[in-house]
């Protein structure tokens, strides 16, 4: 038993250590922030499961396996993100404090480049490290909490180092009702698939109400 509360522990703090020198690491533009986000985020923790765990990485939230749950939980938090802001969008001013980049605005296909490359990559980077390698490895000892610390980490720093709270909302929520989904269906996959589209659709959203 201790020794696997020791692999849990040793696990977290490689997961902790990993994210935090994404904000400690100098990256001066989006291709530099994209080559470390890859490093920490993808490289160290599938080398650490493969030669350290000595475990397959389809324990770890990369897998397609429950199809049926992870559909059925990952439709349901892309519908209740669909409501909440609209509600949010139509009773505050969010779509004036949540913009995306001007250059989006101006052609159809600058918004695909942004949304499915620029937006997509750190988003499933973030997915598969939070909502498949750090839930993974905490959930067998820690059930439910593996859901609240796994947020708790990718949350801390993002509200620490960013003075604009509102414009972090959606990540915020996705972070721990992505979780959710994550945890039920054991595969990182499903949150990411709900949480790509919600982000696309609400960046086109307030582009066409802010036009």
């Amino acid at each position: 038993m201790f020794g696997q509360w020791k692999e849990t522990l040793f696990s977290f703090l490689i997961a902790v250590f990993c994210f935090f020198m994404i904000y400690y690491f100098p990256a001066d533009d989006y291709l530099q922030n994209l080559t470390t986000n890859i490093f920490f985020l993808l490289v160290i923790p599938f080398f650490y499961v493969k030669l350290v765990l000595k475990k397959d990485v389809r324990d770890f939230g990369i897998n397609w396996e429950n199809k049926k749950i992870g559909m059925l939980w990952g439709g349901a938090l892309f519908l209740f993100l669909a409501v909440l802001f609209f509600l949010i969008i139509r009773y505050t001013e969010f779509e004036r404090v949540y913009t995306p980049p001007f250059f989006v605005k101006m052609n159809f296909w600058y918004f695909l480049l942004y949304e499915l490359v620029l937006v997509n990559l750190l988003f499933l980077l973030q997915e598969i490290f939070f909502k498949g390698f750090l839930l993974s490895a905490l959930r067998e000892k820690l059930g439910y909490w593996s859901i609240l610390i796994q947020s708790a980490v990718f949350l801390f720093p993002l509200l620490i180092f960013s003075s604009y709270f509102v414009e972090t909302l959606p990540m915020v929520i996705l972070s721990l009702l992505g979780g959710f989904v994550a945890y039920k269906s054991r595969s990182f996959v499903f949150s990411y698939l709900a949480g790509m589209v919600f982000l696309t659709l609400l960046d086109a959203y307030i582009i066409f109400i802010n036009k």
